[in-house]
């Protein structure tokens, strides 16, 4: 019994520090959150797991993907009927899946689902991935970047009907220019930068950019990768190249507002889980900021 009264309150001061830390952060201007994706590999995968996931980590802002919020109102992203069902559901299970995640504390600030802001989906298809968003709580959607300027246009001319921003995701092809047209053509058209992908490339100054595009960022993605000339590996936070410390010093000092979204990619340490590991960095962020 005691051995059990032990861990049970050596795991509350576990939350607790987590908490506090998410607490000071907030209170310093310091915007943290999760990609869901982060939990990819965890047994349960049901939206339900996933908020359960979130919730031990401590964090109170997230960005979910299609996956982890989609089976809650019946719909199979996979299935071969999936613009039909979609175009059929009502919006009141998003509403609800909103009122779980905000009774626990936690506010959803982006949907990612699949499928769904592609050049061959219909307008309709896109407005119900914005009005999902919006009635999950979010103020933007994500989605990789198209390199296609007509398709970024038609997105944002939805975008501005239906009241909700857009943040262009990046990979290997990023450069300083991605965004450029995109941002230019409306202001519904934002960066889901990741600072991770964009070092790994090479092609421009991960900072520069931070400073130069940090009013048009939705959201930004934190992850340590190193330099595709090193191997371009996703490492534990510290071990890469990617300048998160710098980063983070630079949004606190410039009073950005944007979600810090922590993206947990590198593999998993023997005997540790993803709760664990997102834990260890919302530390890095908080010792970023001291």
């Amino acid at each position: 019994m005691k051995y059990k009264l032990f861990f049970l309150l050596f795991f509350s001061t576990l939350i607790y520090s987590q908490s506090s830390k998410i607490k000071a952060l907030e209170e310093k201007g310091v915007l943290v959150g999760v990609q869901s994706y982060s939990f990819r590999t965890m047994d349960d995968q049901s939206p339900l797991a996933i908020l359960e996931y979130i919730k031990k980590t401590g964090i109170k802002h997230v960005e979910l993907m299609g996956n982890h919020v989609e089976p809650f109102v019946g719909i199979n992203e996979n299935s071969k009927f999936l613009s039909k069902k979609r175009n059929e559901i009502s919006m009141s299970k998003f509403k609800e899946l909103r009122k779980l995640y905000n009774d626990a504390g936690i506010s959803i600030f982006a949907f990612k689902p699949k499928r769904c802001f592609e050049k061959n989906n219909t307008d309709a298809d896109i407005k119900y991935g914005m009005r999902a968003a919006k009635a999950l709580g979010a103020t933007h959607i994500t989605l990789e970047h198209p390199e296609d300027d007509k398709h970024t246009l038609r997105l944002s001319q939805i975008a501005e009907q239906e009241g909700i921003l857009i943040g262009y995701h990046n990979h290997e092809q990023a450069k300083p220019t991605l965004w450029d047209t995109a941002i230019s053509q409306s202001n519904y058209n934002r960066l889901n930068i990741d600072l991770g992908h964009y070092t790994a490339t090479e092609i421009g100054d991960p900072i520069e950019i931070l400073k130069n595009k940090h009013s048009k960022i939705a959201s930004m993605h934190l992850k340590d990768r190193k330099k595709i000339s090193r191997g371009g590996e996703n490492m534990i936070w510290g071990y890469g190249d990617t300048p998160i410390k710098q980063a983070i010093k630079i949004y606190k000092k410039e009073d950005y507002n944007f979600p810090l979204t922590i993206e947990l990619e590198y593999k998993i340490p023997s005997g540790s889980n993803e709760i664990s590991e997102v834990k260890k960095c919302i530390s890095y962020i908080y010792n970023s900021v001291l």
